[in-house]
């Protein structure tokens, strides 16, 4: 465990460099992370499909997360889970033996017991998300394109704003 004021990532590594990883947000809510298989089979799906090393077990990664929720005394929390491919050369060839960056960061989580609207304003986004690509179902550490979405919709002083691919279909 480190200290966020003493944590540093190398400017070569290839999450930093060129987006290559994946990560996966969670809620811990009394100490557990909620729908947590979930959140590991689909980090576990992204690891397979990026070709990324095999990530070790769920157990041991729910282990970690507990160490980081006790050691900030904490049972409520944003939990961030990332895995990058790690220190790379340049260019987009990736490492043949990569070195995998393992992160896990737990952030401030909003209360539940504030009032929840009843409705968002929402609007649909002008930027069209490609339906071909092969990591359109992965939670990528490149979200450009979704970061546009969301900035798009809080200029015109909406919530958030609901994509649409090329071929039409909300994603």
């Amino acid at each position: 465990m480190v200290l966020s004021s003493s944590a540093s990532i190398s400017i070569f590594d290839r999450g930093f460099a060129y987006g290559d990883g994946i990560f996966e947000t969670l809620r811990l809510e009394g100490g557990q992370p909620l729908f947590w298989t979930a959140h590991w089979e689909r980090m576990n799906a992204g690891v397979g499909a990026m070709s990324l090393p095999p990530m070790e077990s769920a157990s041991i990664w729910a282990d970690r997360i507990q160490k980081l929720a006790q050691a900030n005394q904490t049972k409520e929390a944003i939990i961030r889970l990332q895995i990058t491919r790690g220190i790379g050369g340049r260019g987009y060839a990736p490492p043949i033996e990569p070195s995998l960056t393992r992160l896990i960061t737990l952030h401030h989580a909003p209360e539940w017991a504030q009032p929840k609207p009843k409705s968002w304003r929402l609007s649909v986004s002008s930027i069209r998300m490609p339906s071909a690509l092969p990591n359109v179902s992965m939670k990528t550490c490149k979200n450009c394109l979704k970061i546009q979405v969301k900035r798009e919709a809080l200029q015109i002083g909406l919530y958030d704003a609901m994509s649409i691919n090329d071929k039409g279909y909300l994603t």
